[in-house]
């Protein structure tokens, strides 16, 4: 039977369907993935607008039957665009980014059997977050979407430990130490020895390591005041662990990518190979 859904929801990916219609793959607050088909969206005067334009959040209705995938949309009322993220070539990429990992790793969501998943309303609510915090940077795009990605997965259930040893629990102090993503987060010297698949760890120093733990801790809005300072002003911003400059072993942005991708699936996300920040 079908059923009226309305629901808060992201726009990941549009794509043109017949003379003046759009497929749209949205991201809802609580029904995870959805593709919608908007009759008319294309039209000067459709009565979508806005609302169904890439990035745009929007209270959409649609119609859902569990006998299909794709869902007709009723419906669509603009709540925030985050037109600002195509003011500067770096925030757009970063926004690219975090929607290409929505649409790789959100699966669909059933609102009918399933009911509410707690994870994918808390990962919509930490999006719009740092879509804000994206949309008035002028700098520390890479942590920004770093932070972001380790958070996402902790949401998922798989929160990474810069504290403490992944193999013997032990409280990790100054000492340099190894992060192998297949054991979830960091190893103590002792313990040692590559990854579980054989690939070496990653060595990282005492800093590095709490640039990541503070990437996971920080509050969104500590992270946006951090990249608002304006690119080529701060040496101090550029020389720290933030920066998109540092080595690309220990770079947070890519360390974030090979945690999320062994833990959640095995991502290939063609954003992340543009290294234009």
């Amino acid at each position: 039977m079908p059923r009226i859904i309305t629901t808060r929801a992201l726009c990941l990916a549009t794509l043109r369907q017949r003379e003046s219609s759009k497929l749209v793959t949205l991201f809802s607050e609580d029904s995870g993935r959805v593709v919608v088909s908007a009759r008319g969206a294309r039209r000067p005067k459709s009565r979508f607008g806005a609302a169904l334009e890439r990035f745009a959040e929007s209270r959409v209705t649609f119609y859902w039957h569990e006998n299909r995938t794709v869902f007709t949309a009723s419906d669509a009322e603009l709540i925030r665009s985050y037109s600002g993220l195509a003011d500067l070539p770096a925030r757009f990429l970063a926004a690219e980014q975090v929607v290409e990992f929505l649409l790789r790793t959100v699966q669909p969501h059933d609102p009918v059997h399933h009911g509410p998943a707690e994870a994918i309303g808390r990962i919509f609510r930490l999006t719009t977050a740092y879509l804000a915090a994206l949309e008035t940077a002028e700098a520390g795009f890479r942590a920004v979407v770093a932070s972001y990605l380790l958070k996402s997965a902790s949401f998922l259930g798989y929160r990474p430990d810069f504290s403490r040893c992944a193999t013997c629990r032990r409280a990790l102090g100054t000492q340099a130490t190894e992060f192998v993503p297949e054991r979830g987060g960091l190893v103590c010297p002792r313990c040692s020895g590559g990854s579980i698949s054989g690939t070496p760890g990653i060595p990282l120093s005492h800093e590095e390591r709490r640039s990541l733990l503070r990437l996971l801790s920080t509050p969104v809005s500590e992270l946006a005041s951090l990249s608002s300072e304006p690119a080529g002003v701060s040496s101090a911003l550029r020389r720290s662990a933030f920066a998109a400059r540092t080595p690309p072993t220990a770079d947070p942005l890519r360390l974030a990518l090979l945690y999320a991708s062994c833990h959640i699936d095995r991502l290939i996300l063609n954003s992340y190979n543009w290294d234009t920040l």
